[in-house]
């Protein structure tokens, strides 16, 4: 992961632009910074909407309370550190095409972990909604929007990118991922596995932000993720509850929470653990183009972790699989033996045995294999040896010639004879 986190470092334009601030305000500091500035305006809009209980009141008005969090990093990053907004993410290239396909991932993924925990018997689809407020509808859209780049532009925008100055890529990942999933703690429904699921989507939003070198595609996915599914799938938003929707889908009894994420709605579910995993492991697994990089280019010229001998995203993955099995193993008998689940529960143990077995496969299938380093260089031509030795040490190359006769060779000193 480290080798990984370097080559993104080497090549990225947005953390070059923040080496060139002109303050570098420690982690601490950044932390601080960070923890006060949410809180603080998001007050001070509350205090402003006071007089409109009504809109005070609405969660998609809201939401729009991270336009004012995010202008306020933005200014203090511009005015304070003394660093270009470019090196929060915001650069100029190709941002319509970048955020429609973020918008695509965030939707699809919400999707996928919804069908999953259909498949696991987690959710149940009841039908459409006979009537739809559009106009509400298109204000949780707009407010979904804003929240999700908001929340991206805090943690990884502003402290992921801050803290890198001060400290390596890869504990600037670890601080952000943790600041992240802090910010949820005290959400309605919030368990264990919600909470190592808010750890998954942090790495993720990282290791996507450093990989793509920039902050369009995190954002719109962050904000699809919530919208659809709070307002297209009528599921719980990090426990808020969403007042419409296209759709209602409905968990299944309280002995699932397991597999739908109870009161917190699908990313405190055992679905979201595996997505994400997935979608970490594919960050490590994908070639990597940048600057021109193409994949078919010799193995020596990939980074380390992208060679077909050493796919660290897959060994990660088969872990990753390994251990949620192992706990939801755990829950699963631990549910059984204080009689809280019913017996349709327990044929979760199948298909958990059956991830620890795939998990296994993964890791034992995948060893470090043969290392291309400088030993397996290709060795250079033998017609070029010659030349080369010729060129730096001229003399060896010559073919000795016979001594004349009554005397030695001028440059022969071991078979020196005198004539008298």
């Amino acid at each position: 992961m480290n080798d990984m986190l370097h080559t993104w470092q080497r090549y990225s334009e947005v953390l070059a632009a923040a080496r060139r601030a002109k303050r570098k305000p420690s982690v601490w500091a950044s932390l601080l910074i960070g923890l006060v500035a949410a809180p603080v305006v998001a007050a001070i809009c509350f205090l402003v909407l006071m007089p409109f209980a009504s809109a005070a009141d609405n969660p998609a008005v809201s939401l729009f309370i991270f336009l004012p969090i995010g202008a306020a990093l933005m200014a203090y990053v511009r005015w304070v550190e003394g660093r270009s907004l470019a090196s929060m993410g915001f650069t100029r290239r190709n941002i319509l095409p970048r955020y429609a396909a973020g918008m695509g991932l965030g939707a699809g993924m919400i999707f996928l972990i919804a069908a999953l925990t259909g498949l696991m018997g987690g959710l149940h689809f009841e039908g459409f909604a006979q009537e739809v407020p559009w106009g509400l509808l298109v204000l949780f859209f707009v407010g979904f929007l804003i929240q999700g780049m908001g929340e991206e532009v805090l943690c990884r925008g502003f402290l992921m990118v801050s803290a890198a100055n001060r400290v390596p890529l890869w504990a600037a990942v670890a601080i952000n991922t943790i600041f992240f999933a802090a910010l949820h703690l005290f959400n309605t429904g919030i368990s264990w596995l919600a909470l190592l699921n808010l750890l998954l989507y942090g790495l993720f939003a990282s290791l996507f932000f450093l990989r793509t070198d920039q902050i369009w595609g995190i954002g719109a996915l962050h904000a699809m993720w919530n919208f659809v599914q709070g307002n297209v799938l009528g599921i719980p938003v990090s426990g808020q509850v969403s007042s419409t929707s296209l759709v209602h889908c409905t968990p299944a009894q309280e002995s699932a929470a397991l597999i739908n994420g109870g009161g917190f709605g699908l990313e405190g579910g055992i679905a979201a653990s595996i997505v994400l995993l997935g979608a970490i492991a594919l960050l490590f697994v994908l070639p990597y183009n940048r600057n021109g990089r193409k994949p078919e280019q010799p193995m020596e010229h990939l980074p380390h972790w992208n060679r077909p001998d050493q796919r660290t995203g897959l060994m990660l993955l088969g872990w990753g699989v390994i251990a949620v099995s192992l706990i939801g193993i755990g829950c699963t008998l631990y549910d059984s033996i204080q009689g809280l689940g019913d017996r349709g529960a327990r044929w979760l143990l199948l298909p958990f045995a059956a991830g620890c077995a795939a998990g296994a496969c993964l890791v034992l299938g995948i060893g470090p294999g043969k290392t291309a380093g400088p030993d397996k260089t290709p060795a250079p031509k033998v017609s070029e040896i010659p030349e080369k030795k010729r060129e730096e040490h001229p003399a060896e190359d010559k073919i000795p010639t016979a001594t004349p006769a009554g005397g030695a060779r001028p440059d022969d000193t071991t078979h020196t004879t005198t004539n008298r």
